[in-house]
């Protein structure tokens, strides 16, 4: 369970707390936070969570689904709703946490 509550802590800080925070302070530097946001942290989180479902893959296999539903959330609630480059986002964040998943599951069961 803590596994759980801490992807569901940390997708709701990271996905939807952060575009909030760079939507606030939008000034010279909000759209630099932005793409740091989308291309480095985003999809940081997303591997890293991957990685830590990939322990128990069959308790844990919804765990990367989580951060790109969040992140839909908070993009189209800070930014604009409906918008479809969105999706594309999630669905890369979503297959990058999918893949760390399979291949963290893969690593911990040839090591076994």
């Amino acid at each position: 369970m803590n596994n759980i509550m801490r992807c569901l802590i940390l997708s709701v800080c990271i996905m939807i707390g952060l575009p909030c925070l760079a939507v606030k302070f939008m000034g010279s530097s909000g759209m630099a936070a932005v793409f740091i946001l989308f291309f480095a942290v985003n999809p940081a989180f997303s591997v890293i969570n991957g990685i830590s479902s990939g322990k128990d893959m069959k308790k844990h296999w919804w765990l990367p689904v989580i951060p790109p539903v969040f992140f839909l959330l908070g993009t189209w609630i800070f930014f604009d709703p409906g918008e479809s480059a969105f999706l594309m986002y999630a669905g890369i964040y979503l297959l990058l946490g999918l893949c760390a998943m399979v291949i963290a599951g893969y690593v911990r069961n040839k090591t076994r």
